[in-house]
């Protein structure tokens, strides 16, 4: 498998001028250190095994999808020399795993424990987005200004519910929805047509700290039809 690009956008996208803001913003040498403790908790936490006497019927009810930067997996394979979780390529940087988020810890399942429970990658993903809809799915965003839309649940999957598009179809927007994931808690929405609004999601998303395992996603997606599109510089 090719490396993936950390720029997985389109050339004109907004991703490499976010990023190199991001760095000119924060103080190398005051952060590295909480970066690198965020790193050896985040490589822990998606290491974890999924024990062998959890059985499929008894994980499916804490089954739910969880979106990370794809650039996370490939840190965690290249930094533990394991196979990183089994995930799906979503938009822009995007991509999603499948976890059993349990009360006490969280287990992403990889490519051998699927073969072991005889089960399909994007069944469970359906089961998995269910299970996210039924944890208050539902609730409506919290409007923070005109056009301006914050994110409510604040469970450590927020960016997971860019899987849940109807709850987009409810927000007044100029244009079509455009979602910016400043950290794993906070997903901001706002139209494509609004760049003063656009860039108020993306100054927030900068001054997030910044977070190896962050949930994050500087690229700006838009949903059109329903699919989720890496939304580009020029809008188009």
């Amino acid at each position: 498998m090719a490396p993936t690009r950390l720029f997985d956008c389109p050339g004109d996208t907004l991703e490499a001028k976010l990023l190199l803001a991001q760095r000119r913003r924060l103080d190398p040498d005051s952060a590295v250190e909480g970066r690198m403790r965020r790193l050896g908790r985040f490589l822990r936490t998606l290491g974890r095994p999924v024990p062998r006497t959890l059985a499929l019927a008894d994980a499916l009810p804490w089954l739910v999808p969880k979106v990370r930067p794809r650039l996370a997996y490939e840190i965690f394979a290249q930094s533990t020399g394991q196979s990183a979780p089994e995930f799906r390529p979503l938009a822009g940087t995007l991509a999603v795993s499948l976890v059993v988020d349990l009360p006490n810890q969280d287990l992403d399942l990889g490519a051998a424990q699927l073969r072991a429970w005889n089960a399909d990658f994007d069944g469970l993903l359906q089961t998995a987005r269910r299970n996210l809809l039924a944890r208050g799915g539902e609730r409506a965003f919290l409007e923070v200004g005109k056009g301006r839309y914050r994110s409510p649940w604040r469970d450590g999957l927020d960016g997971s519910r860019i899987l849940l598009p109807s709850l987009f179809s409810r927000l007044t927007l100029r244009g079509d929805p455009v979602a910016v994931l400043a950290d794993r808690d906070t997903l901001l929405v706002v139209g494509d047509q609004d760049p003063e609004g656009l860039r108020w999601a993306l100054d927030a998303a900068l001054r997030s700290q910044c977070d190896p395992d962050p949930g994050a996603g500087l690229c700006p997606l838009r949903l059109r039809n329903l699919r989720w599109e890496a939304r580009s510089l020029t809008g188009s």
